[in-house]
């Protein structure tokens, strides 16, 4: 099974968020915002067909998932990306597409879990 989340990661922020109230939440409402229309900005570049946008874009998504601690969709960006620079398979990169915007909803999830418990 993949890691959804990056444990040791999180617990940083965590630990940072005890410091500074409400960094957790803010990160986490940043991170929901931004990812949301990354994804959707990654659906209108496979259906134009622009490989560079959806590079750009996949790159952009792994790094704000990988701030967070967001492991599993921060990899599959990351697979993204360096597909979208190897071929140019339309087919392949929506199909990773459906993977990290159900990547999104499962890390998602397990961060405002993981905040609700603590």
């Amino acid at each position: 099974m993949k890691k959804i989340l990056n444990l040791e990661h999180f617990e940083i922020l965590e630990e940072t968020d005890q410091d500074e109230p409400g960094f957790l939440a803010s990160l986490t409402q940043g991170f929901e915002k931004n990812a949301t229309e990354l994804l959707r900005q990654l659906k209108e570049s496979v259906h134009r067909k622009n490989l560079e946008h959806y590079t750009f874009l996949a790159h952009k998504l792994k790094g704000i998932s990988g701030a967070l601690g967001a492991s599993l969709l921060s990899n599959l960006a990351s697979e993204a990306e360096i597909m979208s620079k190897s071929e140019q398979n339309f087919e392949k990169l929506e199909k990773i597409l459906k993977e990290m915007d159900s990547a999104y909803t499962v890390c998602l999830d397990a961060i405002k879990k993981r905040q609700k418990n603590s």
